[in-house]
């Protein structure tokens, strides 16, 4: 647990320092990775953890647990996302491709595979972007998926 916890240091710091900070740390966990274990499953892409800090939104803590295992386990995740402006809960199944923080506030961006019980198929599986703090709930489902590279390029 202390190498992953210093590997996913280690990545969002050299996300978020500039050169020749971010140089060295990357130097450093590629050593680390030389000698040891990565600490995580094989499949897990550390490029696909992204970070940009300025302020701090609050995430319940279960909820984010729920949503980074699926994220590192390639898992799809089944949520309760409520709207800005909307009184309702919606329900979306997502493949979580990416996991970023950005102004403070965490986001996932995947593919929508069904919006309530609707299979979103004919949309042909649409981007989506949803903040963490707007999931009320958050579970995780045993179907897996492949990250695709397009969506954590952009």
């Amino acid at each position: 647990m202390l190498f992953r916890s210093s590997l996913l240091g280690a990545r969002l710091a050299e996300t978020i320092l500039p050169e020749p900070l971010k140089g060295s740390i990357r130097k450093a966990v590629d050593r680390q990775l030389m000698n040891n274990e990565k600490g995580m499953p094989d499949e897990v892409s550390l490029e696909s953890l992204v970070a940009t800090i300025s302020h701090r939104s609050h995430v319940e803590t279960e909820v984010f647990g729920i949503i980074f295992t699926a994220w590192e386990q390639h898992h799809t995740l089944k949520v309760d996302y409520t709207k800005i402006g909307y009184n309702e809960t919606r329900n979306f199944t997502i493949e979580p491709h990416v996991l970023t923080l950005f102004d403070g506030c965490w986001y996932i961006k995947g593919k929508m595979i069904a919006k309530g019980d609707w299979d979103c198929a004919e949309w042909g599986y649409p981007d989506m972007i949803l903040a963490i703090t707007r999931i009320k709930k958050a579970e995780l489902l045993d179907t897996s998926f492949e990250t695709d590279q397009r969506i954590v390029n952009e």
